[in-house]
């Protein structure tokens, strides 16, 4: 065994020993950590009351919220009886009619495996796009393995655990629509982007619709309408014509229960720095329109990208706007930036196998933002005083993170770019 394969090695089983201790850690902190009242109060528990309401017929009532807040009475604990409830059912009402098998099962139970599916859905992602990564070689499967893993034990994850969100089943569908367009199926791409996206949280599909929109292949925008064409149909048909009205007064109504000052896009980048008043508005919207614009400009930019040498930096800058576009990203969101990692080491260690070098500069440094974003998170996640008004810079900082590692990116394609049109022109 050469000295660099020795190192190689020692490398991937150091990663995996601290990416499982991690998982292991984030799954004792869930069940040591998460009481039977927490379970039942969860976030999950707002889906799961709205399954009831659909299961009963009563779907028509999902965004009523003071009958929410009657049916949250009837599996709170005792101890909580009479407080008031503040979680708002303000998703699609496709997670109603997907959390309706939970019903079957007691609050509590059905929270435990609604959150370790969740995990279980993350991992399916990251290994997904493991397998369409465009890896060299002389990797071996267990350093693809190993990849998956630090990608699954990302700060994010715990946050999804203990909350019981619905990120990792978006994240599947995010991985699925890489690995179609890995495959040259554009259209499916589309599809499976909008839809996994889409059933649970449309507005983290805005930098991706962007990105699309300024690819403007027409077989990937049939596929994205067709992919947003089921979540409406099948919402329309869960809760009627009330959908909505119900769905814009659900979103208004969760801007009260949710500072946007607590949240990790730009718009909570905006608040926690400055705070909240008519100017940080504008500042917050502007700001948000931009990175809209530059998810259609990159988009845009990948048209030249015929054989495929810069989708994986795309794609994930893509998400990444994605992250920074809306006003209603927290941190368990994050955990869609997981398999765009996986897929963009796949790539840097293309770039890094082809020059001669792996692990390589490109690989080092990738992993370098993953880790660096995830502290970032992790720090933002656990501290509550940086979530004040105009709590001052750096408030929020995860949002900053994420702008500094799209900007390393979008440079790191350009100059690909560059090269690529360098070397045809020779």
């Amino acid at each position: 065994m050469t000295k660099t394969a020795g190192l190689r090695r020692l490398v991937t089983v150091a990663a995996l020993v601290a990416a499982t201790a991690i998982l292991v850690g984030d799954f004792h902190t869930w069940l040591v950590e998460v009481s039977p009242v927490r379970a039942r109060g969860s976030d999950f528990s707002v889906s799961y009351i709205a399954a009831v309401l659909v299961r009963h017929g009563s779907g028509s009532e999902l965004y009523v919220q003071f009958r929410e807040e009657l049916q949250h009475a009837t599996i709170l604990s005792p101890s909580l009886m009479g407080a008031p409830f503040r979680l708002p059912f303000i998703t699609p009402p496709t997670t109603a009619l997907l959390a309706v098998p939970f019903t079957a099962l007691d609050p509590e139970p059905a929270y435990r495996l609604f959150s370790l599916l969740q995990v279980v859905f993350l991992a399916d992602a990251c290994f997904l796009a493991a397998t369409a990564a465009p890896w060299p070689r002389n990797i071996t499967p267990l350093e693809r393995v190993v990849v998956a893993l630090v990608a699954v034990a990302g700060s994010a994850t715990l946050v999804l655990l203990l909350l019981g969100q619905w990120d990792g089943l978006c994240a599947l569908g995010l991985a699925a629509g890489y690995a179609s367009w890995r495959r040259g199926n554009r259209g499916w791409a589309g599809f499976w982007i909008a839809l996994g996206v889409g059933f649970a949280k449309p507005h983290l599909a805005l930098g991706l619709g962007g990105f699309l929109l300024g690819r403007r292949y027409g077989r990937e925008l049939l596929g994205a309408v067709a992919g947003g064409g089921v979540v409406v149909a099948a919402s329309f048909l869960v809760v009627g014509p009330s959908l909505v009205a119900g769905f814009r007064d659900a979103i208004a109504y969760s801007t009260l229960v949710t500072p946007p000052q607590s949240t990790l896009g730009f718009t909570g980048m905006v608040s926690s720095w400055v705070g909240t008043g008519a100017g940080a508005g504008v500042i917050a919207a502007g700001g948000s329109g931009l990175v809209i614009a530059a998810a259609i400009w990159i988009g845009h930019l990948s048209r030249s990208d015929h054989d495929g040498q810069r989708l994986e930096p795309h794609f994930a800058i893509a998400v990444g706007l994605s992250l920074l576009a809306p006003a209603h990203v927290l941190a368990h969101d994050f955990v869609l930036a997981a398999p765009a990692f996986v897929a963009l080491f796949g790539w840097g260690a293309s770039r890094d196998s082809a020059a001669g070098r792996w692990p390589g500069k490109h690989c080092v440094a990738i992993l370098a933002g993953w880790l660096v974003l995830n502290v970032a998170v992790g720090q933002d996640a656990g501290n509550g005083a940086s979530a004040n008004v105009g709590a001052g810079v750096p408030g929020r900082i995860a949002p900053a993170v994420l702008i500094a590692v799209i900007a390393m990116l979008w440079a790191a394609a350009s100059q690909l770019r560059r090269h690529e049109a360098a070397t045809t022109a020779a």
